[in-house]
């Protein structure tokens, strides 16, 4: 097999790969979403809300600029 054969057949098989491996990636967001959606998901969502802030003491919006501190640039790490 030549080299222009190898890397074309590399080529193929990686714009194949890419392609099915974005429709997989999709497929599994569409589900993670409808789940998340579920009206059980969220009731079990909002019982465990609540039972942290009886825990706590706090409630979630009691607390938001640790989040608004995380979303700042300069300070992610992984900013890219």
């Amino acid at each position: 097999m030549s080299k222009i054969t190898m890397a074309a057949a590399a080529a193929a098989g990686y714009v194949l790969g890419a392609r099915a491996g974005r429709e997989r990636y999709d497929e599994i967001v569409q589900k993670a979403e409808k789940a998340w959606s579920n009206p059980k998901v969220q009731k079990g969502k909002r019982r465990a809300q609540e039972k942290a802030e009886e825990k706590t003491g706090k409630t979630s919006s009691d607390d938001t600029s640790s989040v608004q501190d995380l979303d700042s640039p300069q300070d992610n790490q992984f900013n890219v």
